[in-house]
């Protein structure tokens, strides 16, 4: 279970990573007319985002997911904490809009991040927390 536990939080970073830093390369990957409707992203947003939260978010993840591979408890409650905002802050973001290949990378990230919940509270490794 363990290395299931510490294969789950790689993959689920390395994921997050690529999702992360793919708008970096939309120019070279998408034409003109798809860099249009991704532009409409954020259209109507309550609360925007700004590279520094969103570079924040990644080094709080980063920490955390670090945390749980080594079985810290304060790494639990940061991760809690994150999946929490991040998934306040995505209704109050406005318009969604993602190339599939960025939808498929948010969707696994988002599984990975859920199966990561479930198993460091509700199996064996809950334990490992504990000490």
């Amino acid at each position: 279970m363990i290395a299931l536990f510490r294969n789950l939080i790689i993959f689920s970073y390395v994921v997050y990573a690529v999702f992360f830093f793919m708008p970096y390369f939309e120019m070279y990957l998408y034409e003109k007319e798809v860099l249009d409707a991704l532009s409409w992203s954020g259209y109507g947003a309550i609360v925007s985002s700004n590279q520094i939260v969103s570079y924040i978010f990644f080094l709080g993840y980063t920490i955390s997911l670090l945390g749980l591979f080594y079985f810290k408890s304060w790494a639990r409650t940061l991760f809690i904490i994150l999946t929490t905002l991040s998934v306040i802050l995505t209704a109050l973001s406005g318009v969604s809009v993602l190339p599939g290949v960025e939808g498929a990378l948010l969707n696994m990230t988002i599984l990975a991040d859920g199966a990561t919940i479930a198993i460091m509270y509700f199996t064996s490794i809950s334990a490992k927390f504990s000490r």
